[in-house]
């Protein structure tokens, strides 16, 4: 009612008065002295996790790909241009007819029926673990802990609630690069700063997190400081 009447509502938001307040004090503080890390500390950062299937799924239709050239290279009398022309058409079922196993030995077509099945199933695997993937948020996590890695003396938000959004929007505001760390960054607003800057889901008092945010550097390399 306020803010439709008045226009104040930001005037007396908490949040937002104590932001301002907020990034002066980090401002003023060096990142040597915010930072929660000391200059010859080490994190071993743990390496993400890569599901099994993930990694087993495309090596196998890599391997029944590469197979299916050498086999059809050495049945049918292809050149590598064409056996790779030919194995592709049959493991996406897409022929010209240009060529065909009509005069192959009946193991050669047993193969190639296989061949047909096997490729539709692996690459309806492939694309269903595609879709997973972008739908889940883990290629957008991933693009954002890419980012952080690259950011050099930003500034690390750890939380984002009413105070840390505010905090994080108020340092977007002075144009001062910003990456922010929350447990459960899935809601409208957090949606909202993610397209302003790399949003890490985490907890922020895990040194491995905190690193994987930037506040931890090689000598020389710069680092973020964390608030």
């Amino acid at each position: 009612r306020l803010e439709k009447d008045f226009g104040i509502a930001a005037a007396l938001a908490p949040a937002v008065l104590a932001a301002g307040s907020f990034v002066e004090a980090a401002m003023s503080v060096t990142a040597e002295e915010s930072i929660l890390v000391g200059r010859d500390s080490r994190i071993d950062v743990p390496a993400r996790r890569v599901r099994f299937e993930f990694i087993a799924i495309p090596v196998l239709l890599l391997a029944i790909y590469l197979s299916a050239i050498l086999i059809f290279r050495q049945t049918l009398g292809l050149d590598w241009v064409d056996a790779a022309y030919f194995t592709t058409s049959v493991v996406t079922t897409v022929g010209f007819g240009d060529f065909n196993l009509q005069h192959a030995p009946v193991g050669v077509k047993i193969f190639g029926i296989l061949l047909m099945f096997s490729g539709i199933v692996l690459v309806a695997i492939i694309a269903s673990m595609l879709t997973i993937f972008i739908v889940s948020g883990a290629a957008n996590q991933m693009r954002n802990e890419f980012l952080a890695r690259r950011m050099r003396g930003h500034v690390v938000v750890c939380g984002l609630g009413q105070v840390g959004a505010a905090i994080t929007r108020d340092l977007l505001d002075r144009s001062i690069p910003v990456v922010a760390i929350d447990p459960a960054a899935a809601d409208e607003e957090h949606r909202e700063l993610n397209l302003r800057c790399p949003l890490i889901v985490g907890d922020s008092t895990k040194p491995a997190v905190l690193a994987r945010a930037g506040t931890a550097r090689r000598p020389g390399h710069g680092r973020g400081s964390a608030v």
